[in-house]
């Protein structure tokens, strides 16, 4: 939810599908009625499937949603830009008078990224610290290119897993994924949200929200049974 310039707020929302109007789900972007506590959507973004988790700003007269999409064949983070009416409030009816939307990471025409230049020590392919943490985990996992774990991830980085820190390096990292891999040979990690701290010159810190599932063929409990 953001307020913009004219006091007025904006809440961005998962919509569910409605039988009786053929809507489907999608992420809105919606007035709030403070009094009534109502929202009334405005603009639907393109969006579908498993969507949502938006944040926003208000930015010379424009409005930037970043939100969460599964509407293009894959899972993906998508950057919208709105035009706000020049006196960046937006009418009361429509809102916004133009709306651009393309994935975070997209080089494409209409891509609305912000021109940041890109990041020391990085290849160009990657936009921001974001884009590679959800890059490189497609390429380790849904790719199975373990491999470029030797690329990747340095020899000496330092992973937190559920035990605790791990210290072992890159090499316990391929150790656990291969084990891990044993027991879930389709494992699938889908990730969603990446926060962090840092920058290109000092480095960066990363935690990332995955969706991961797979059926376990392994030994222990619950042999062969589909897990998410």
């Amino acid at each position: 939810m953001i307020r913009i310039p004219d006091g007025r707020f904006i809440a961005c929302v998962r919509l569910m599908a409605d039988a009786s109007t053929g809507a489907q789900t999608r992420t809105a972007l919606c007035w709030l009625d403070c009094e009534s506590a109502a929202l009334t959507e405005f603009l639907a973004l393109p969006s579908g499937g498993d969507t949502s988790y938006a944040g926003m700003v208000v930015h010379d007269g424009m409005l930037w949603v970043s939100y969460y999409s599964s509407h293009e064949d894959k899972s993906a983070v998508y950057l919208a830009k709105l035009q706000l009416d020049s006196d960046g409030s937006g009418d009361r009816a429509g809102g916004c008078s133009s709306v651009q939307a393309a994935p975070a990471s997209s080089s494409t025409s209409g891509s609305v990224a912000l021109g940041a230049s890109p990041m020391k020590g990085f290849d160009s392919e990657f936009a921001d610290i974001t884009d590679y943490i959800l890059k490189i985990t497609e390429e380790i996992w849904e790719g199975r290119g373990l491999a470029t774990l030797h690329r990747y991830y340095s020899k000496d980085i330092i992973v937190r897993m559920p035990s605790g820190l791990d210290s072992s390096g890159n090499a316990g990292v391929i150790t656990g994924t291969l084990a891990t891999l044993a027991e879930f040979p389709d494992r699938r990690l889908l990730g969603e949200d990446v926060i962090w701290s840092g920058d290109d010159e000092q480095g960066f810190m990363s935690s990332h929200r995955i969706l991961t599932t797979g059926t376990h063929t392994g030994h222990g409990a619950a042999p062969h049974l589909p897990l998410a």
